[in-house]
């Protein structure tokens, strides 16, 4: 009994132990969501999830996250429809899947810091007008591509003034654009000597040189000498020169000039004015833009037109706002549960079919293919899709990723042709529920991939399937 007793206590600490390593490695949900007229704040710990946000998305412009705020959980702001602009923190880690589709209005997101693991290709939608703004040389950006945003790698330029002068604004500079220079500094017993790349000045800074990294621009001044403290004017009685008060005898009154004190106050205030607005149209153009992005590829989403054809034809590229697009993607759900969709031909540039783009198609019997550029297939694309009965990916030599129920519940789908020298992932369920006497073609380089593809296949839902080696040409 006591030997029992004993080895009670002994477990008591281990499941103490357990308990805390339970607690702290369950996510945690966001701590408070405050609203204050259309703006939506979060803080707190942890993932941000659509069940934390318990508020009326028809009234948020704007959302803060915190610092502390671990994850945006899927599907989180889903729906915000008159959402225009979001801030994200650096302790954001990951952005999931479709968190802000459906955000129709959304302007500007503005990513903080560089310390964004995962961003799912799904998370924001596509909208023409939509600014992403991330820092130079994130991670996130490090390929120059994602989802339909190219980043614009951006250089900041530092002016000192040293002890002379008020030092000008920091500039933000697109790579490869010029830095603005700045007007002329001053100071009582100084000249401005130009900006140097030194603090030694030895090399003078060339304003019209492209920016391809990070500057420290220095000012240079030299002591005014007796003859420049008068700002090189000299005394006018002293150098034989008019009194500059009898200089023009000339009465206005008499020779039909206007009278200076009686000008056109009018002309005075248009001047004023223009004045005005050519100084802010000056600072307007000074303010430095930190970051920016451009849009470099297009993600097909059908029209409500295209959502009721028979055969749907995805083209090789769009034009938006008088800009040729490649179409590299199918948008998230584009036709998902579509009762018209019968043929689907997909072109060239496609490289990504999005999760539940075709999902719950019940009448799609064809797909096809017109180029070789696919890459992934993610999570239920042709779920449901009950009449397909053949898919050939032979011609993809790189897809690597098919995701999880990819296929689930074809249950006409009879051929499949799949190039298994790429293929790294198959999705849990990628093929459940389809026709138990499927024939699975594999081409591969050699039998090594050819049963490593099968074993992969096999694990996602063609465990009974019929499988050919079909060797590389």
């Amino acid at each position: 009994m006591g030997k029992m007793h004993i080895k009670r206590l002994y477990a008591l600490p281990v499941i103490i132990l357990a308990a805390v390593l339970l607690i702290t490695i369950m996510p945690q949900a966001a701590a408070a969501v405050k609203q204050e007229k259309d703006i939506l704040t979060i803080s707190g710990q942890g993932s941000v999830e659509a069940a934390d946000l318990n508020v009326n998305k028809e009234t948020v412009r704007e959302i803060v996250i915190e610092d502390g705020i671990s994850q945006i959980g899927s599907e989180a702001f889903k729906d915000f429809s008159h959402l225009e602009k979001v801030t994200i923190p650096s302790t954001v880690r990951k952005i999931g899947s479709d968190a802000f589709q459906g955000c129709s209005a959304l302007k500007t997101v503005t990513l903080t810091e560089e310390n964004i693991q995962s961003i799912a290709v799904s998370s924001f939608p596509k909208n023409d007008s939509l600014l992403i703004r991330v820092p130079a040389g994130s991670r996130t950006f490090k390929n120059g591509k994602w989802y339909f945003w190219k980043a614009v790698g951006t250089y900041k330029v530092v002016f000192e003034a040293g002890e002379h002068g008020k030092a000008p604004d920091q500039q933000i500079v697109d790579s490869g654009k010029t830095v603005q220079k700045p007007e002329e500094l001053k100071a009582d017993g100084y000249v401005f000597g130009g900006w140097f790349t030194d603090k030694e000045y030895t090399a003078e800074y060339d304003f019209g040189s492209a920016v391809t990294k990070d500057l420290t621009l220095y000012a240079k001044w030299t002591k005014k000498t007796e003859d420049q403290k008068g700002d090189g004017n000299t005394d006018p009685k002293k150098d034989g020169s008019q009194d500059p008060k009898k200089d023009d005898k000339t009465d206005p009154k008499k020779d039909g000039g206007t009278d200076p004190k009686k000008d056109d106050k009018t002309g005075t205030q248009q001047t004023e004015n223009t004045d005005g607005k050519k100084e802010k149209k000056k600072k307007k153009e000074k303010a430095p833009q930190p970051y920016t992005a451009v849009q470099t590829e297009a993600m097909f989403t059908p029209t409500a037109a295209e959502k009721r054809l028979q055969t749907v034809v995805v083209k090789d590229t769009v034009t938006i706002k008088k800009q040729e697009l490649p179409v590299t993607g199918i948008a998230a759900g584009a036709f998902r549960n579509d009762p018209y969709l019968r043929k689907l031909v997909i072109g060239s540039n496609v490289k990504t079919i999005l999760s539940g783009a075709f999902q719950g198609t019940r009448n799609l019997a064809r797909v096809r293919f017109s180029g070789d550029s696919l890459v992934k297939i993610d999570s239920n694309a042709f779920r449901g899709a009950k009449k397909l009965q053949k898919v050939d990916l032979s011609d993809q030599a790189g897809l690597s990723y098919i995701g999880g129920g990819a296929f689930k519940d074809c249950k006409k789908l009879k051929k499949l042709l799949i190039n298994g020298d790429s293929l790294k992932f198959v999705g849990k369920g990628a093929f459940k529920g389809t026709n138990r006497m499927i024939r699975v073609i594999v081409i591969a380089e050699n039998e090594k991939i050819y049963n490593r593809t099968v074993k992969k296949l096999s694990a996602a839902g063609l465990k009974n399937a019929e499988f050919v080696f079909r060797p590389e040409e």
